[in-house]
C-alpha cells in the first residue's frame, strides 16, 4: 500500500475540515428552505380553503348547487388549483354537491383526512364547511406542488453551486497553505535524508523566515553538532579498541585457561563431595542393616545353644538307659521348636541381607536393568527399617505390583533413600510419629511419582533455593546441604526428568516427579509371584 506524504495529509486535512464545515452549515439551510416552503404552502392552502368553505356555506345551506359550481369555476384563474369539490353531509352520508377539475372527484371519508395528504405532485386538503358551528359539508381542494418543487430545486441548486465554489476555493487555499507551511519541513527532510545516506554530520539545515520554524531548525542543527562530536568521539574510541584488540586475544586465552583450570577443580571438588555423600549414605545403610541383622542372628545363636544342650541331654539319657518314650517325645518337641526359631530368624536375617545386597549393589553400579517398582521400593524401605524404628514412622506405598521398569534401580534407590531420610531428619524433627506416602502412576511416555510426608514442611526462606548446593536448615547438626542438590541432579541429569515442590498440602511436603520412559519393556504385567 502506497504511503501518503505529510504534505498531502495536511492538504486533505484542510479540505476535509472545510468540507465538514460547509456540510454543517448547508444542511440546516437546506432543511430550513424545505420546511419554510412546506409551511407557506400549508398556510396558503388552509387560508384559501377556509375562505372558499365560508363562501360556499350559504349556497350549500339553501341547496344552490349552481351558485356553488360558479364559485368553484372561478378557481380556474389560479394555476395552483387542480381540483375542488363540495360535499354536503346528509344523514351521515357525504354526497357530491359541486365540483371543478379535469377528473371526477373521489369519494371521501373525513376520518381519513385528519392531516393534509401529499402524493404524486399534489397536495390534498379537506376543510369542513360550517354554519353556526355546525358541519354541513366538506370542501376538497387539490393543489399543484410542481411550482413549489421547481422553486425548491432552484434553491437547492443555488446552495449546492455555492458549496462547490466554496470547496474549490478551500482546496486552492489549502494547497497554497500546505506548500507555504511545509516547504521548510521539506527542505529539512532533504537534509536528514542526505545525512542518513552519506553519514556526513557536518551538513546543516537552512534557517527559515518563520520564527517558530527557525527555533525548530536551530535545535535540529544543535543536535547535529552533538551527534558530530559524539561520532568523532566514537571513532576515536573505536581506534583505541582496535589497538587493544591486538593484545586482547592473548589475554583472553590466558584467562580462559585459568578459568578452565578453576572449573575443573570445582567439578572435581563437587564430584568428591557428591561421592562422599553417596558413600556416607551407603555407610549408614551398612550400619543400619548390620544392627538390624544382629537381632535375628543373636536369637538364632541362642536357639542353637539351646538345641546343642537338648541334643547332649538326649544323648546322655540314651547312654544311661533312662530315656523313656514320653521323654523322647518331649525332647523331639523341644528340638522342633528350637529348629523353627532358628529357621524363622535366619530367614529374617537372609531377607535383610538380600535387601541390603540389592540396594547396595545398585547404588555402587550404574547399569540399567528390569525391575518391579513396588518390590524395589519395599526393599528400600526394609533397608531403612533401623531409622524408621526410632519412632512410629510409617511408609505407605500406593504402587501397582505389576508396574515394571527398565531403568537404573540404583538411581531410584538413591532418590527415595534421600527423600525418606530427609523426611526423618528434617520433616519429622521433634516428632515421634509421621507418615510417608509414595504414589506411582504410569502415564503415556512418562512415569509420574508423588512423594508426601506430614512433617513440619520446608522453611519458606530456603524454598527459592531448595535445589542449590550447600542449602540446609540443619547445618549445626552436621548437614552438608547436598541432599536436595544430589536429588535434583539424579532426576534431571541421570533420568532426564523433573522434580517440583508442589504446595498443595496443608502440612508437610509434596514432591512431584516426572520421569521419561525408555522404549524397552516398559509397562504393567501380572506379577503375581512377588510373595
Amino acid at each position: 500500500m502506497k504511503k501518503v506524504s505529510f504534505q498531502h495529509k495536511v492538504f486533505w486535512g484542510f479540505v476535509l475540515v472545510a468540507l465538514l464545515s460547509l456540510v454543517l452549515v448547508v444542511l440546516p439551510v437546506l432543511w430550513n428552505i424545505s420546511n419554510q416552503f412546506q409551511l407557506q404552502l400549508e398556510a396558503y392552502n388552509r387560508s384559501q380553503s377556509k375562505v372558499l368553505a365560508d363562501m360556499s356555506a350559504a349556497a350549500m345551506m339553501f341547496d344552490q348547487a349552481d351558485s356553488a359550481s360558479s364559485l368553484l369555476q372561478s378557481l380556474q384563474q389560479s394555476p395552483d388549483i387542480l381540483r375542488a369539490a363540495l360535499y354536503k353531509t346528509e344523514g351521515g352520508q357525504h354526497r357530491l354537491f359541486a365540483a371543478f377539475g379535469p377528473e371526477a372527484p373521489p369519494v371521501i371519508d373525513p376520518a381519513n383526512f385528519v392531516h393534509p395528504v401529499r402524493q404524486q405532485g399534489m397536495y390534498r386538503l379537506l376543510t369542513p364547511v360550517t354554519l353556526d358551528d355546525n358541519v354541513i359539508g366538506y370542501l376538497l381542494l387539490d393543489s399543484n406542488l410542481q411550482p413549489m418543487e421547481q422553486k425548491l430545486t432552484q434553491s437547492y441548486a443555488l446552495v449546492l453551486t455555492t458549496v462547490l465554489i466554496a470547496i474549490v476555493l478551500a482546496s486552492w487555499l489549502a494547497l497554497r497553505l500546505s506548500r507555504t507551511l511545509l516547504q521548510p519541513l521539506s527542505d529539512l527532510r532533504a537534509v536528514t535524508s542526505s545525512i542518513a545516506d552519506t553519514k556526513d554530520y557536518s551538513r546543516r539545515a537552512q534557517l527559515s523566515d518563520d520564527p517558530e520554524l527557525a527555533i525548530f531548525i536551530r535545535s535540529f542543527n544543535s543536535m547535529l553538532d552533538v551527534i558530530q562530536q559524539f561520532n568523532q568521539l566514537q571513532q576515536d574510541k573505536e581506534q583505541q579498541i582496535l589497538e587493544l584488540n591486538k593484545t586482547l586475544e592473548q589475554k583472553v586465552t590466558e584467562r580462559t585457561a585459568q578459568l578452565e583450570h578453576s572449573l575443573n577443580d570445582l567439578k572435581n571438588t563437587q564430584s568428591a563431595l557428591v561421592e562422599r555423600e553417596r558413600l556416607a549414605s551407603l555407610g549408614g545403610l551398612v550400619a543400619g542393616v548390620a544392627h538390624e541383622i544382629n537381632t535375628p542372628v543373636g536369637v538364632a545363636m541362642t536357639a542353637v545353644t539351646h538345641l546343642t544342650y537338648l541334643t547332649q541331654h538326649l544323648n546322655d539319657e540314651m547312654q544311661d538307659g533312662t530315656l523313656s518314650k514320653s521323654g523322647l517325645l518331649r525332647h523331639i518337641a523341644e528340638l522342633n521348636e528350637s529348629a523353627l526359631i532358628i529357621q524363622k530368624n535366619l530367614e529374617r536375617a537372609a531377607e535383610q541381607i538380600r535387601s541390603f545386597k540389592m540396594v547396595a549393589i545398585d547404588q555402587s553400579t550404574e547399569e540399567a536393568r528390569e525391575f518391579y517398582l513396588l518390590e524395589y521400593l519395599q526393599s528400600i524401605v526394609l533397608s531403612l527399617r533401623p531409622q524408621l524404628k526410632k519412632g512410629d514412622y510409617q511408609v505407605k506405598l500406593d504402587v501397582d505390583p505389576g508396574l515394571q521398569l527398565y531403568s537404573f534401580p540404583g538411581i531410584y534407590s538413591q532418590i527415595f533413600t534421600n527423600l525418606i531420610m530427609n523426611s526423618l531428619i528434617h520433616g519429622f524433627a521433634g516428632q515421634n510419629q509421621g507418615e510417608i506416602r509414595i504414589e506411582a502412576q504410569l502415564q503415556p511416555n512418562f512415569l509420574q511419582l508423588n512423594y508426601y510426608d506430614n512433617g513440619k514442611g520446608i522453611d519458606p526462606k530456603i524454598k527459592p533455593k531448595l535445589w542449590d548446593p550447600f542449602v540446609t536448615s540443619n547445618r549445626q547438626q552436621g548437614g552438608s546441604g547436598l541432599g536436595t542438590y544430589i536429588l535434583y541432579n539424579l532426576i534431571t541429569q541421570a533420568l532426564k526428568g523433573r522434580i517440583d515442590l508442589v504446595e498443595d498440602v496443608p502440612k508437610g511436603v509434596h514432591f512431584a516427579l516426572l520421569i521419561p520412559l525408555t522404549d524397552r519393556k516398559i509397562g504393567v504385567d501380572q506379577h503375581n509371584d512377588l510373595a
